[in-house]
């Protein structure tokens, strides 16, 4: 037996093609979807590319603090040794001056 166009039922035909035309509105959605999220992860990336960035920055100028600090505390240390003479005639002149106001 042979089916001709004629013998198809008109409602299942309907049927047929809406459901044909969800599941392709379904796969556009998804696709959509898909899209954003990848969009959304591509953004994300940026972002912490450039936070990675700045904070490599941050650890530079951190370290460059840190040899700075060490290079006053060796300053401080070398004029103190060469000044030690006149700083203990300010701490002597010092302490006298605070006896006597005691007194």
């Amino acid at each position: 037996m042979h089916i001709s166009d004629t013998d198809i039922n008109p409602a299942e035909d309907k049927d047929n093609k809406k459901e044909s035309i969800t599941k392709e509105e379904k796969q556009a959605e998804n696709e959509q979807v898909s899209e954003k999220k990848i969009n959304d992860v591509n953004e994300m990336i940026i972002k912490l590319d450039k936070e990675i960035k700045e904070l490599k920055e941050a650890k530079k100028l951190q370290e460059e603090i840190k040899r700075l600090d060490k290079l006053i505390q060796e300053i401080i240390r070398s004029h103190m040794l060469s000044n030690r003479d006149a700083i203990l005639m300010l701490c002597c002149v010092y302490v006298f001056q605070n006896k006597q106001a005691l007194v």
